[in-house]
């Protein structure tokens, strides 16, 4: 359905892998005290887990 169009495509895609992990690294980031360095790293790692999740639904859904 989205193969028609490229550009919905796209915007789902980057939808889904900005806006999945938001609420999680809004939360990390209010919660915990610590330097900027360490809450970016937090939030890189918060990213790669959450998209390594997505990656395993996808990869595992039934057809």
């Amino acid at each position: 359905m989205l193969k028609k169009h490229p550009l919905a495509l796209y915007i789902t895609w980057i939808v889904a892998l900005a806006v999945i992990p938001l609420p999680l690294i809004i939360l990390t980031n209010s919660q915990l005290t610590a330097d900027y360095e360490d809450l970016f790293a937090y939030d890189v790692g918060i990213l790669a887990y959450v998209w390594w999740l997505v990656i395993i639904f996808l990869s595992t859904r039934p057809r």
